[in-house]
């Protein structure tokens, strides 16, 4: 799997308004314990379990993954979520279930999924660049 996979999830659940699985996965990556994890993200085992597996499946199960994820998410609130109140505001789709909505962005959407990917790409390239240059 590969980091633009990544990055491609992350973006859906960012333009799906995925706000638990984000906070799942940002409290992961800065290494918070489970049980705060499920307080301030009013989430069960099983959704912190099926979150974390979902990222494994996309770059495996590393430290690596934990870093770009804390590097990434900060980036995805300049993105403007697409699904408002169960309902694509791209095309007035109307949706209730995280599967669909997320397959919905990834077939329907996918010129916007991926102009969002190769953005928060560009965005981390800048970074690294301007870290070499300091």
């Amino acid at each position: 799997m590969s980091l633009e996979e990544l990055i491609n999830y992350l973006v859906r659940l960012r333009l799906a308004d995925n706000k638990k699985a984000l906070c799942i996965l940002e409290l992961a990556s800065n290494g918070e314990h489970p049980s705060k994890i499920y307080e301030e993200c009013k989430a069960t085992r099983d959704e912190l379990r099926s979150y974390l597996n979902r990222v494994r499946e996309k770059m495996g199960n590393g430290y690596k993954t934990f870093v770009i994820i804390k590097h990434v998410i900060p980036l995805l609130s300049d993105i403007k979520p697409v699904i408002v109140d169960g309902r694509c505001t791209l095309c007035g789709a109307d949706m209730q279930v995280n599967c669909a909505i997320m397959s919905h962005l990834f077939h329907r959407h996918k010129d916007v999924v991926d102009y969002y990917v190769q953005w928060v790409i560009d965005k981390l390239r800048e970074r690294v660049n301007g870290n070499k240059n300091s």
